[in-house]
């Protein structure tokens, strides 16, 4: 339980109703009506809190943004797991009995997911601050053009040391775009291998009860398999990158 779960609970309508006819019936019937009315209230605050449904309103609401580059390419994987939530609740309770592993992992491949696009969203912020603080190529050219002109020597090797400088920090830009340019396929191929999980978990709520189990070692296998490449990805990341 956190405090955003907790805080839900304690104000929301309904409880907070039962709290208030409680105090109303201890007021105006009996005072014995009014610890009995919140003794309901903290049991419906209690059910409210253990409602699976109350993590999947508040967990996407509790993230910090993301990169506005990422933003919507989150938002679709996370939306993936609230559609095998939404589709699970109503299925057959035996099938939502077996699936339920493969669903606990699909909700830990979008944890995951959230981390590295986390991890992601910094590099790409770290390029857009420097990219507007860094200058630009027609800078590096005027410098070339000031050094090819000076005459003195110390001038000569500061405009060097700027000349250098500058393309250093290009050198190290154009390495961080092309770990994002390849964090932009790793990640939308991501969310293509989610939209197909949440295929087979719908297909797999068809079919007969006793054709379900058999699939689920396949499906988990497939799971862990997007968590290795995303682990493997967020290492080769953390390798690669080297922050301006």
């Amino acid at each position: 339980m956190n405090r955003s779960s907790l805080f839900y609970a304690l104000f929301h309508p309904v409880n907070l109703a039962v709290l208030v006819l409680a105090a109303a019936a201890g007021a105006c019937a009996a005072w014995w009506l009014f610890p009995i009315g919140v003794v309901f209230w903290l049991a419906m605050v209690i059910i409210t809190i253990r409602d699976p449904r109350l993590a999947m309103i508040l967990l996407p609401k509790s993230r910090k943004p993301l990169a506005q580059r990422y933003q919507n390419l989150f938002n679709r994987i996370e939306q993936a797991r609230i559609s095998v939530f939404n589709s699970l609740s109503t299925s057959n309770p035996s099938v939502r009995r077996i699936l339920a592993p493969a669903q606990r992992k699909l909700d830990a491949l979008v944890n995951q997911a959230y981390q590295v696009f986390q991890q992601i969203s910094v590099l790409e912020n770290n390029r857009l601050v420097n990219q507007m603080n860094s200058r630009s190529d027609s800078s590096l050219v005027q410098t070339e053009q000031k050094i090819a002109a000076a005459t003195d020597p110390n001038v000569k090797r500061d405009l060097e040391e700027a000349r250098k400088a500058l393309e250093k920090r290009q050198v190290q830009l154009s390495s961080l775009s092309a770990i994002l340019d390849r964090a932009d396929a790793q990640l939308a191929g991501l969310a293509t291998d989610v939209d197909g999980i949440v295929t087979r978990f719908t297909s797999l709520q068809a079919v007969k009860l006793d054709q379900v189990k058999p699939e689920l070692p396949k499906l988990m296998q497939t799971i862990q398999a997007e968590m290795d490449h995303l682990e493997k990805f967020s290492q080769e990341v953390n390798s690669d990158s080297v922050l301006p």
